[in-house]
């Protein structure tokens, strides 16, 4: 991999413990951060760039640039990723079923291919909303 480049860190407060490289979602109260709880998660606040096992502490985050993400299962260089699951991984829009009138929550474009589940690899960081019409 060619490296992170971070072009804006951030710290959230962890309302529970968040893994490296996971998903970080808005938590309940403002400066908190969680893991993402489902696929295709609302609010997402970006990558954890460390884990962080206590409630309560501070964890760092990038909200955009180049970051290493966890993957679900199979994703190509340049796919649109989402949240996957309750363990703030990603994956491929792409393995989705797009029923016309959802909505996905795009976290970010590969930069790096993932073969499975558990291959760290590069996420362009550029959280957008898409509608299908």
């Amino acid at each position: 991999m060619k490296g992170v480049i971070n072009l804006w860190a951030d710290t959230v407060v962890a309302e529970a413990a968040i893994t490296d490289r996971a998903a970080v979602v808005q938590g309940t109260a403002e400066k908190q951060g969680k893991i993402a709880p489902s696929t295709n998660a609302t609010k997402v606040k970006g990558l954890a760039t460390q884990a962080q096992a206590t409630a309560g502490k501070t964890c760092s985050i990038q909200r955009k640039g180049i970051a290493e993400g966890i993957a679900a299962g199979k994703v190509d260089i340049g796919d649109y990723v989402i949240t996957s699951g309750a363990l703030g991984r990603l994956e491929s829009l792409g393995t989705l079923s797009v029923g016309i009138g959802s909505i996905k929550y795009i976290v970010g474009q590969a930069e790096s291919a993932a073969s499975v589940a558990g291959d760290i690899f590069e996420v362009n960081l550029n959280p957008e909303l898409i509608s299908v019409a």
